[in-house]
Formats: C-alpha cells, sequence, structure tokens
C-alpha cells in the first residue's frame, strides 16, 4: 500500500484524511482544509488540487473501463495519446466518452466543471487571483464530478 503524506501546512493528522479514502477524496479533503482556512490566496491552490483530484479519477474511471472491456493491455498505448485527463479538454472527454458510453457533458453539473476548469487554467497561466466565492463553485463542480465518476 503507498503512503500518503500530508504537508504540515494542511495540519491535523493525516490519517483523519487518509483511512478509507481514495486519492481523489484525499485531495478533495485536502482542498477543502484550504478553502476552511480562510485566506484568499489559498483559493487559486485549492482549485489546482480539486481539480489535480478530478484528473486522477477521471484516469482511474478509465483504467476501470479498459478492465472491465478486457482490453487492459490497450491501456498504456491509447492513453499514451492523451495529453492529461482533464474531462474539459474535448480530446480527453471523447476519448471518456467512447470508452465509458458515459455522456459526462449532458449532466447537470457539466456547465459549471467546464467554468471551473477554465478558472483552473486563468490561475496557471494568467495568474487569476479567486475569491472564495469562486473557489466554493468550483468545489461544488468538481466534488460533483468526482461523484458522478465514483459511480
Amino acid at each position: 500500500m503507498r503512503t500518503v503524506v500530508l504537508p504540515e501546512a494542511i495540519g491535523d493528522s493525516a490519517a483523519a484524511y487518509v483511512e478509507g479514502a481514495t486519492y481523489p477524496q484525499i485531495l478533495l479533503r485536502i482542498a477543502r482544509i484550504l478553502l476552511d482556512k480562510n485566506d484568499d490566496k489559498l483559493c487559486g491552490i485549492a482549485i489546482l488540487v480539486m481539480h489535480m483530484a478530478c484528473e486522477v479519477a477521471t484516469e482511474r474511471s478509465l483504467s476501470e473501463s479498459f478492465a472491465m472491456k478486457g482490453i487492459r493491455n490497450l491501456e498504456e498505448p491509447f492513453t499514451g495519446f492523451l495529453n492529461g485527463y482533464n474531462l474539459a479538454n474535448d480530446k480527453i472527454r471523447n476519448f471518456y466518452t467512447s470508452m465509458t458510453v458515459d455522456k459526462i457533458q449532458d449532466k447537470p453539473f457539466w456547465k459549471k466543471f467546464i467554468k471551473s476548469a477554465r478558472r483552473r487554467n486563468q490561475i496557471v497561466h494568467e495568474g487569476l487571483i479567486c475569491s472564495r466565492e469562486e473557489a466554493e463553485e468550483s468545489f461544488k463542480a468538481v466534488s460533483d464530478v468526482i461523484a458522478h465518476l465514483a459511480k
């Protein structure tokens, strides 16, 4: 089993966040902790962590799909063509939809997730400073996507 070590900056016992949780859930919990610190400077970091959680959940969902289809041997060659696991990327979403037959883009949370993904890109590429309200919107959208992927 892989050990997850949480930075001291997050605080509290790591066991409380790790026990029984998937890696995407742990990342979401870390994002929640960052938001709960009520420090506006941490909102952007929290959004980045949320989207990391979503990408990990997407990767795992695709991996399960390869296994369920009995084509696990094709997983590495096919996913090697991807440039990540961001479902907001049309190429990746189309691949995900083809593999899982899940039209995730038709789900009620999708538009808010796309808005959050754009926000994430602006944080990374343009230095956008987000408000607490925007970070909370992202948290809800990403949480909904991760919950959907876990089904």
